[in-house]
C-alpha cells in the first residue's frame, strides 16, 4: 500500500521528525508488528518491535502529530492480519483517548485533510469486530491482564463513538501507587468490601 505524496510529507512531521516512519509502516505491513523480547529495556532500537518503534514517533507524551493521523489507519490494518500482542490495542487506546479530549482537533492541524479524517476515523471504527472476536476468544495468557481488557474496551467504546466511555476505561488503572502500597480507586474499594461482606 504504496503512500501518496501528501502522506510522505505530513508522516515527516512526527515526534522526532525521523524520515524513516514511512518505510517503518510499510516494513509493518509486510512483517506484522513485531514481537517483544524477553528483556525489552535492554535491546538497541533496532530491536525493538516495529510496533514500538512507530508508536514513539506518532505519539509522545500526550503529544499527537499530523502523523499519528496518517499512521493509525495503516496500524489497524497491521492489527486486523496480526495481532498476536496486547501492545498495540494499549497504544491505540491511547492516541484515541488523548485526541477525544483535545479541544478542537481538526483546527489544531490544518495540514490532515478532510478525506484523511475520514481514513482515520473509518479505521478505529472498523476495527470492533476484531476486538469482539479478542474477547470472545479463547485469550492466551498475553491478552488476560485488566488493564489489557480494559483497553480493548475502550477501543470498542471508540469505535462505536462512545468517546466518554472510551476515555474511562483507557484510563482504567485499579491501583494508584504510593511508595510501597498500592490504594485501590474507591469503585475498586467498594467492589471489594461488598463482595466480603456478601461472603
Amino acid at each position: 500500500m504504496p503512500f501518496t505524496d501528501e502522506q510522505r510529507r505530513l508522516l515527516l512531521d512526527n515526534a522526532y521528525n525521523d524520515p524513516r516512519l514511512p518505510e517503518l509502516l510499510e516494513r509493518m505491513l509486510i512483517e506484522g508488528p513485531g514481537e517483544y523480547p524477553m528483556e525489552p529495556s535492554s535491546c538497541e532500537e533496532e530491536e525493538l518491535p516495529l510496533w514500538e518503534r512507530v508508536w514513539s514517533l506518532v505519539y509522545h507524551q500526550a503529544t499527537l502529530y499530523p502523523a499519528t493521523f496518517v499512521a493509525v489507519p495503516f496500524m489497524c490494518e497491521v492489527l486486523k492480519f496480526s495481532a498476536s500482542t496486547p501492545e498495540p490495542f494499549l497504544y491505540l487506546a491511547e492516541i484515541e483517548a488523548v485526541r477525544s479530549v483535545q479541544q478542537d482537533v481538526k483546527n489544531r492541524f490544518p495540514a490532515v485533510t478532510d478525506e484523511l479524517w475520514r481514513d482515520y476515523s473509518e479505521a478505529i471504527r472498523s476495527l470492533g469486530p476484531l476486538i469482539l472476536e479478542k474477547l470472545t476468544a479463547n485469550f492466551d495468557t498475553a491478552y488476560r491482564s485488566e488493564v489489557v481488557k480494559a483497553s480493548m474496551l475502550s477501543l470498542l467504546a471508540f469505535s462505536g463513538g462512545e468517546e466518554r466511555l472510551g476515555f474511562a476505561l483507557a484510563r482504567w488503572w485499579p491501583y494508584a501507587i504510593l511508595g510501597n502500597q498500592k490504594i485501590p480507586l474507591a469503585s475498586v474499594r467498594q467492589y471489594e468490601e461488598m463482595k466480603h461482606w456478601n461472603e
